[in-house]
């Protein structure tokens, strides 16, 4: 009898101090639950480990917003909330590049690099505590469109005649990169046919079309377009071929962004004529590709491109002043206007890919 007695006693005493125990922890979580105290700040289960815990949820990173600032490239921003060890990031189409998978908790912005020109890209962002997530929030942004003037010039050729090589404006781009060349080529008194071709720091050029804007007797004023890939820094050339008098040229070469090309024209890509309205024959066949537009003018016709379009470069000395621009838009052409009635004009259509 005195041994039971005395075993009972055994066990009492070591059941004692874990009895109390888990009646102080669930008091404890009764007084906080009266007086609305958050227990937990994580999502309803944990994301890794033994067990799934239920608890009340994370917060979400408040404000998340993305600007693209260039063509590759955009500004991510949010509001960091109450509780938290980290976040997580991520980035579709593409891969994350310039900003963390794994921001510190510190951290309320970053840029994101490496993106493709005139693309929609969308950035999911997760607040982290330890290994619970939040409920992710989003932010979309389209990058700029990536064309840029690497360099352009008006200048005279004087007297051809049986062909001359002018020099035209010095570039300095990476080499490797694509490029699209554009000419305004007049010869007030062209006896043969006229042609034009770049050459310099070039390579792989390509005729992508040719347009007329007027003239007259005994003259010729053509538009050129070509692609090429720049092979390093130095001055653009043109050759001329004829028999030309007082042979003026406006060149203006274009540096595509990161990822684009352009293409060669499968349809009409070229259009001309007179008046105050200046319709561009688009070039555009695929939704995710812009349109790189050059117009230009054999009488004095000053363009106003709309709003939809970001003007690369435009002018030169005369006989051109204002009246040749290029201008780069992501969907159809609309009209452009001209400030003279009796203005000739052509412009030609480039697709740009994406």
């Amino acid at each position: 009898m005195n041994g039971r007695h005395s075993a009972g006693r055994c066990a009492a005493r070591a059941r004692g101090p874990r009895a109390l125990a888990a009646l102080a922890i669930t008091i404890a979580a009764l007084l906080l639950v009266a007086s609305g105290t958050t227990v937990a700040l994580m999502s309803g289960t944990e994301s890794s480990g033994p067990n799934s815990i239920a608890a009340a949820t994370l917060a979400s990173p408040a404000a998340f917003a993305a600007n693209a600032t260039t063509a590759t490239s955009a500004n991510l921003s949010w509001t960091a909330p109450g509780s938290l060890t980290g976040y997580t990031l991520s980035q579709s189409a593409g891969s994350l590049a310039g900003c963390p998978g794994t921001p510190a908790a510190v951290t309320t912005s970053c840029t994101a690099t490496g993106l493709s020109p005139a693309t929609t890209y969308t950035w999911t962002l997760s607040t982290a505590y330890h290994n619970w997530l939040s409920t992710a929030v989003q932010a979309t942004a389209e990058t700029l469109l990536g064309a840029t003037d690497a360099g352009n010039a008006s200048f005279s050729c004087g007297v051809a005649l049986l062909g001359t090589t002018c020099n035209g404006p010095g570039i300095t781009v990476p080499a490797g990169s694509k490029l699209v060349i554009f000419a305004n080529v007049e010869a007030t008194a062209a006896l043969t046919g006229l042609a034009a071709a770049p050459g310099g720091p070039v390579t792989g050029v390509t005729t992508l079309n040719t347009a007329a804007n007027g003239g007259g007797l005994l003259s010729s004023d053509n538009l050129y377009a070509w692609s090429a890939t720049a092979t390093g820094s130095g001055t653009v050339t043109i050759r001329l071929s004829g028999l030309l008098i007082s042979t003026s040229v406006w060149l203006e070469v274009v540096q595509l962004g990161v990822g684009e090309s352009a293409l060669a024209c499968t349809s009409t890509c070229t259009a001309a004529g007179t008046g105050t309205t200046v319709t561009v024959r688009s070039s555009v066949t695929s939704g995710t590709d812009s349109e790189l537009v050059f117009l230009g003018s054999a009488n004095g016709a000053s363009f106003t491109p709309p709003a939809a379009f970001t003007t690369i470069a435009g002018g030169g000395a005369s006989p051109y002043g204002s009246y040749s621009q290029l201008v780069i838009q992501s969907a159809v052409s609309p009209a452009f206007t001209a400030s003279s009635g009796s203005a000739a004009w052509a412009s030609i259509a480039v697709e740009i890919d994406p």
